[in-house]
């Protein structure tokens, strides 16, 4: 089935290209990723672009597909029509032929070896006209059928061949005299295409007479099942508001009364539908999409519902292409078995979304179609005038013209596959569950990951919730072969406040040990428990004083060495002796050697060192990172520090500045043998940008640093991890523009981050998240726990703090989106439709007739008239205005709004200055 071009002239231009010019940075990146897939690259389902004019100064392609060859005709500005073929792979060279409809664009359709014609005559009243050719003989103008008149004052129409060897047509007529009145008619024709039966009135209204192709819209479409044939023919009557259904079981004899299917009612006064189309498929199955309120384009809904037996139900009304502003220019309907394909032009892009017979897939933008680089000329082809058209092997080709270039006429196709190939597989991600939740606020939070598989979380919180007291616990729970443990407290610091802990786990001796700073005495305490008990209290070690190099210690750090080594690093913040220190103990902690001090800030006049992180790679070399601070509170810290060690901590290299003028501490993490990682946040107004760099050689040298930031998102908390292979993981939790809370995960491919399946966290009442770890499975399963602030909807002012974890399987390292819900088909009796202002002497199909009755088209229709189910209208998510620079452009995103700035202001001038200045002439 084939659908008429429904394009819509924007009233408010000026809007359209303000916001065009303001959005160019985003669009212009959007376009570029777009360009290399056009170059027949491995990512691109589409072939290279062929130019098959090779003559410039060509526009008005149309194509058709035989059961062996693409035909495809355009108009040249100086030789008229001209054709070209593909056989056997190979374009024929442009030959120009004489058509039937030389001044005229036609809709081609294929029907087995033969080809068919239909246009509408515009200096002869405007008549529906139909030629037809084999198609072995298509460039042979002898060989065509002689024209014939099917209908004169037609405004639009469609026809769709039957492989039972006939056509169904339906067409809008404008005329009126004492024969005929202006509506809604249907003809078919006879095998072949050969003659055409008597028009059967489906809807007259005398407001069509002032209709013109502009603004006219029927459509058709008819399945064949079981020796038994289904016709469904859609239309709109703009000038009342209203879009209309009518069927026939019966070869097109009788039809059902009109159905209305949207239009206006006394909540909805303003609703304007138009755009009506229909798809009907194998089972009974039927799909109705509209659009609806202002046909300038920006304030319009595209919606859809579908009926599971042939019209009686329906489901509830959805939209489609939410995430855009506005409807799309065309939609076209790609019939594929098992479902429904729409190619969808928006605003100049093409998207493909499919139908499964329940919900829209994702809709995929088809880059390739939108611009790419003519190989002759290295210049930018802006791809437009689109035609497309299915073959026997469900190829979809689709031929266009440049319209800022050569103007030549291109060629490109690309294989369609199953329409469950569109449909992303079920999440990676399991649903969150709850570890625990209460009033007290997590204030830290550890995930640390074993060599079986076991995930052990700590996280400290309030103990005596509503008091004065200040107390806090450490506590524990670990979840193992996809089951989680009852939380227990573990620990409790001796005087009352457990603060500044870190974890690690101790494989020479199986056991997880722990390491934290008393807030009021300033010690910093280790313990220790067998990594299978540790969930009970009774099993961790009484806590041991670490001894320090001055009082009050600050942020200590431990790790397990590869050797069984345990070291701890820790900062003596202020005063005589500050900076970072090491200490280690070859005996699990009985005993500790000496601190070592390993920067010297009291030499470096620096006023505080803090925040130590240590890690050690396979070869044995140990990294540690440090802060600087100030006594000035200051929304920056002045910088980050690096030394490393190859003799376990005895000596150090001169500490390097790596970075200045970062938001918070960084992260340091070794993965494999000598790689190095170093992540920081670096201030980008009020937000901040994840920076990192990367070492292959322990830290010798190191490469470039990468912004890893994503436009759009706010990077609120990240983790690090590391499995039991080396691979690396990057864990983040940003939040998106439309305001909810979302694990990104990355990870190292070797030579970049690659990113897995995002997660978006559930609820709607979440405030913040608080809190967040990791760990890698041996089987390569994320496991990830976060902490959240949420509000209660009936008690807003009052917060519960929850803690979850979610897990995300393995996915072989292949990336995957999320699927969007599917849309529920819901059964509901056909309205009772109010009295048509015309009667239309044709009789119910026996199959509907209990189910419709008469129809509307005046605007006089009671406002209690039932129709398809209405839907609330959700909120739309504001997407930006294609640009049309070409696509090869690529700009810095700061230059891009800067430049997006004074185009801006340059195109308000221009609309607000220049009738001004013509008024002072």
């Amino acid at each position: 089935m084939f659908n008429q071009l429904k394009f819509f002239r924007l009233s408010i231009f000026q809007i359209h290209l303000i916001l065009a010019l303001m959005i160019f940075p985003i669009t212009a990146q959007g376009h570029s990723a777009g360009l290399s897939t056009a170059q027949g690259s491995e990512e691109s389902p589409w072939t290279t672009p062929v130019n098959i004019s090779n003559s410039g100064s060509t526009t008005s392609p149309v194509i058709a597909a035989d059961s062996q060859n693409i035909h495809v005709v355009w108009s040249d500005e100086f030789a008229g029509s001209v054709y070209a073929r593909l056989s056997d792979g190979v374009w024929s060279a442009p030959a120009v032929i004489e058509f039937p409809f030389d001044d005229y664009i036609p809709v081609l359709v294929a029907a087995g070896d033969t080809i068919h014609a239909f246009w509408i005559n515009t200096e002869k009243d405007n008549s529906l006209t139909h030629s037809q050719v084999p198609a072995s003989e298509f460039g042979v103008r002898s060989s065509w059928s002689k024209p014939q008149v099917i209908s004169e004052f037609v405004a639009d129409f469609d026809a769709e061949y039957q492989a039972a060897g006939h056509f169904n047509l339906a067409y809008l007529f404008t005329g009126e005299d004492a024969n005929s009145q202006p509506g809604v008619y249907y003809t078919r024709s006879g095998e072949g295409g050969k003659g055409w039966s008597t028009p059967v009135p489906l809807f007259i209204s005398r407001y069509y007479r002032p209709v013109t192709q502009n603004n006219a819209n029927v459509d058709l479409s008819a399945v064949s099942e079981n020796d038994a044939e289904a016709i469904y023919v859609t239309w709109d009557n703009r000038a009342v508001k209203r879009v209309y259904l009518s069927k026939s079981t019966d070869q097109g004899v009788t039809w059902s009364a009109p159905f209305e299917v949207d239009g206006p009612t006394a909540s909805m006064s303003s609703n304007s539908p138009f755009n009506l189309l229909v798809q009907a498929s194998k089972a009974n199955k039927v799909m109705l999409v509209w659009q609806s309120n202002l046909q300038s384009g920006l304030n319009c809904t595209q919606y859809y519902q579908a009926s599971p037996d042939g019209g009686k139900t329906w489901g509830e009304r959805g939209r489609m292409m939410e995430g855009l502003v506005g409807c799309a220019a065309e939609t076209k309907f790609l019939p594929q078995p098992g479902g429904i394909l729409a190619q969808i032009i928006f605003q100049d892009d093409v998207y493909l979304t499919a139908w499964d017979g329940t919900r829209w897939s994702q809709p995929e933008p088809q880059s390739a179609l939108y611009s790419f680089i003519d190989p002759a000329t290295d210049e930018a082809v802006r791809f437009r005038c689109r035609q497309s058209t299915l073959d026997t092997s469900n190829r979809l080709y689709v031929a266009g013209c440049d319209e800022i270039g050569s103007r030549d006429i291109w060629v490109t196709a690309r294989k369609l596959g199953a329409i469950s190939s569109w449909f992303p597989q079920s999440s990676l991600w399991n649903e969150p569950q709850l570890i625990s939740e209460g009033q007290a606020p997590i204030q830290n939070l550890k995930g640390l990951m074993d060599s079986l598989g076991r995930f052990h979380i700590l996280w400290v919180s309030d103990d005596a919730e509503g008091t004065t007291a200040a107390h806090n616990s450490l506590h524990y729970s670990v979840w193992n072969n996809g089951s989680l443990a009852i939380p227990s407290k573990i620990l409790a610091s001796p005087e009352r406040n457990f603060d500044q802990f870190s974890a690690d786990i101790d494989e020479t001796r199986n056991r997880l040990i722990l390491v934290w700073k008393d807030e009021d005495t300033g010690e910093v305490l280790f313990s220790w428990a067998d990594i299978a008990k540790a969930g009970s209290v009774f099993e961790w070690a009484v806590p041991v004083s670490v001894p320090l190099a001055a009082p009050l210690g600050q942020s200590p750090a431990v790790l397990a060495g590869q050797d069984g080594r345990i070291y701890i690093a820790y900062a003596i913040p202020i005063n005589v002796g500050r900076g970072i220190y090491l200490t280690y103990s070859d005996d699990g902690g009985a005993t500790w050697s000496a601190s070592t001090r390993v920067f010297d800030a009291e030499q470096t006049n620096w006023e505080i060192v803090e925040n130590p992180r240590i890690d050690q790679d396979r070869s044995g070399t140990l990294h540690l990172i440090w802060n600087l601070a100030r006594y000035v509170v200051s929304s920056s810290l002045p910088g980050e520090y690096y030394s490393r060690s190859f003799d376990q901590g005895g000596t150090w290299t001169n500490a390097e500045l790596f970075v200045e003028d970062i938001s918070e501490p960084g992260w340091l993490i070794a993965a494999g043998e000598k790689n190095v990682f170093r992540f920081w946040f670096s201030p980008n107004g009020d937000k901040k940008s994840l920076i990192s760099d990367f070492s292959e050689n322990s830290g010798e040298s190191w490469g470039l640093a990468e912004n890893l930031t994503s436009l759009g998102e706010t990077l609120l908390l990240l983790d690090l991890t590391v499995g039991q292979d080396t691979e690396l993981n990057l864990t983040q939790v940003v939040k998106k523009t439309d305001g909810k809370f979302m694990i990104k995960p990355q990870f190292w491919t070797g030579e970049t981050w690659a990113g897995s399946e995002n997660r978006t966290l559930p609820g709607d009442a979440i405030q913040e998240v608080t809190a967040l770890s990791s760990g890698l499975a041996p089987n390569g399963e994320l496991a990830v726990v976060y902490a959240v602030s949420q509000t209660d909807p009936a008690n807003p002012e009052e917060e519960t703090q929850r803690l979850f974890l979610v897990v995300q399987k393995s996915s072989g390292g292949q990336p995957n989106q999320t699927p969007e819900a599917a849309a529920t088909v819901t059964a509901t009796a056909a309205p009772t439709i109010a009295a048509p202002e015309s009667p239309v002497t044709t009789t119910l199909a026996a199959a509907t007739a209990a189910t419709v009755s008469a129809a509307v088209s005046t605007p006089a229709a009671p406002a209690a008239t039932s129709r398809l189910a209405l839907l609330t209208t959700p909120t739309r998510i504001v997407t930006p205005v294609p640009n049309l620079e070409p696509p090869q452009s690529s700009i810095d995103p700061l230059m891009g709004l800067i430049l997006a700035g004074a185009l801006s202001l340059i195109a308000v001038a221009m609309f607000i200055g220049i009738p001004r200045i013509k008024r002072k002439r």
